[in-house]
């Protein structure tokens, strides 16, 4: 993963108004379809005047210390 403009953000925002409008409301798809691509235009523009970037990858991975004990009975 790297730094980079919010393509994932802005898709899962402009599917979940997609997901809630479809099931909450009678509104046609091809209207809410519209409405879901306009969202993620604008948050994509937005984002692009704005300088918006998501934040890079952080290693989870427990580290050990010099001093630590390994216990054999555990993966590496």
């Amino acid at each position: 993963f790297r730094r980079d403009a919010p393509y994932a953000s802005a898709a899962l925002a402009g599917a979940s108004l997609y997901a809630v409008l479809v099931i909450s409301t009678e509104i046609p798809d091809d209207l809410i379809a519209l409405a879901s691509m306009s969202l993620v235009v604008l948050i994509r523009a937005v984002g692009v005047w704005q300088g918006w970037v998501t934040p890079g990858s952080v290693d989870l991975t427990p580290h050990r210390r010099s001093g630590d004990r390994v216990d054999p009975n555990l993966p590496s």
